[in-house]
């Protein structure tokens, strides 16, 4: 399986399609190699191994990725399996409705075969939970992040090429920093959504978490409405000088800790030695705290309907429900002190921010800004668990989310580039935030980080 595992998932879909390479036999070894790691990974929550195999006996689908097997984050509706948000089986739902998203997905013939571990609700950036316990990085002994923290974990450990990821405040770019995966959060609105009614949400992004920029470009044309841009002939466009600013403090003016500054100063030089044109960010025009107050409310203001829905399906009070960790059912007090138009001022905010910021990356003459992707050289497993408090941890959790959280706001692409990789511990992301529909620039800026400094050849560290 090594020698699959090093593949992507374009590449897979090629030798299926050429038949060089028989579909039952990649899923089998696929779940074999699985099956081997993920006692110690624990990235998985519910499994359909069986109907996957099944599957793969089928004659093999015309789809992009025909055959070629993945994994879903356990925080979406997909009728195969069940969804478990990370909480009590006895809160488990099965919907069988099929969003824009998932038929996409499903249209370019992917097979899936399990969901990844998420903190409870998504709630949290350190997968852990009470039902399915906590996932493991693969390259240290450290939180892999989250909230798509068994994604990140599952492709850096070769499981698939590629995995489905969400990033409602930094979530596929946290964990696949951490993990040395690439993590590309599309602009709002772009690409299909899993929301039945089609609507996209204020701030969570879908997409996914790959090791290679192609397959993230190639699912996102999959994902896509429109026809252009076409984000993988990107690969093949002509070079292109920018205009990159640096920022060291984010929107909190943090002092990212010793080994996320070696990681910025590498990426630097890089980019300098590509061509393009590096100036110092000297701060962002908006407020850290406002904004990290009106992206609460948001987080917050889904919690009174949750509260609803859990205690109808339990008939049991929230803030006493035996089946919720700690750590969710204290979000209650905040919750129910909303006024109730926190939502749409949230909304308002975030919209003028987008105002600003664009106009101040104009006024500086600015295509993109990078930064590092998290304050933290690392996050220890314990720092925030599902028995921690929300009020005594969200100072810790803005901290954390102070690079990332903006684009989600602001609806902007931004992504996490794997080039750290030092000789100990996990390697580190490098984050770039573009302005909204700026992605095939970005894309194309990723495009040409990996071909400058490869990253392919590091998973073999972990395939030995």
């Amino acid at each position: 399986m090594n020698d699959l595992a090093q593949l992507n998932a374009c590449q897979l879909a090629h030798l299926l399609r050429t038949g060089e390479l028989s579909n039952l036999e990649l899923v089998s070894q696929t779940i074999a190699h699985i099956e081997a790691s993920e006692p110690e990974l624990n990235a998985l929550t519910n499994r359909g191994f069986e109907q996957a195999l099944e599957r793969a006996k089928e004659p093999l689908s015309k789809g992009f990725f025909g055959g070629v097997p993945w994994l879903m984050k356990d925080l979406i509706d997909t009728p195969d399996l069940p969804r478990s948000n990370g909480a009590h089986v006895t809160l488990e739902q099965n919907n069988k409705q099929v969003s824009d998203f998932v038929k996409a997905s499903n249209k370019g013939g992917l097979n899936l075969l399990a969901m990844t571990n998420t903190p409870e609700f998504g709630c949290s950036v350190h997968t852990n939970t009470i039902r399915f316990g906590e996932t493991k990085n693969p390259w240290s002994d450290t939180s892999p992040a989250g909230s798509s923290g068994g994604s990140a974990a599952a492709v850096a450990a070769g499981y698939v090429p590629m995995a489905h990821a969400t990033d409602g405040g930094g979530s596929i770019r946290l964990p696949s920093s951490y993990c040395g995966v690439f993590g590309f959060k599309p602009s709002r609105g772009i690409n299909y959504c899993t929301e039945f009614s089609g609507e996209h949400d204020l701030i969570k992004h879908h997409h996914v978490i790959s090791r290679s920029v192609r397959d993230s470009a190639a699912f996102l044309d999959l994902t896509t409405p429109t026809a252009k841009p076409n984000f993988c002939e990107l690969n093949e466009a002509p070079f292109q000088p920018l205009r990159i600013a640096v920022d060291y403090g984010g929107l909190l003016r943090l002092v990212p800790e010793a080994r996320q500054i070696k990681a910025l100063e590498s990426t630097c030089k890089l980019l300098s030695n590509m061509g393009h044109d590096l100036v110092e960010w000297q701060q962002w025009p908006i407020s850290g705290q406002d904004y990290f107050q009106n992206f609460e409310n948001v987080m917050l203001s889904r919690i009174p309907l949750l509260i609803g829905l859990i205690e109808q399906a339990t008939g049991k009070d929230f803030v006493e429900n035996k089946w919720l960790s700690p750590y969710i059912t204290s979000m209650a007090p905040s919750a129910l002190i909303l006024n109730g138009d926190e939502l749409q001022r949230a909304s308002d905010y975030f919209a003028q921010t987008n105002i600003t910021v664009n106009q101040a990356m104009k006024n500086a003459k600015v295509d993109v800004i990078l930064s590092p992707v998290q304050p933290l050289d690392y996050l220890a497993p314990d720092r925030i668990s599902p028995y921690s408090q929300f009020e005594g941890v969200k100072d810790d959790l803005n901290q954390f989310l102070n690079y990332t959280a903006l684009a989600n706001g602001t609806g902007a692409p931004a992504m996490s580039v794997p080039l750290y990789w030092p000789n100990e511990g996990h390697p580190l992301g490098s984050h770039f935030y573009a302005t909204p529909s700026d992605d095939a620039l970005l894309m194309k800026l990723a495009f040409d980080l990996e071909q400058a400094q490869p990253w392919k050849h590091q998973y073999l560290k972990l395939a030995n």
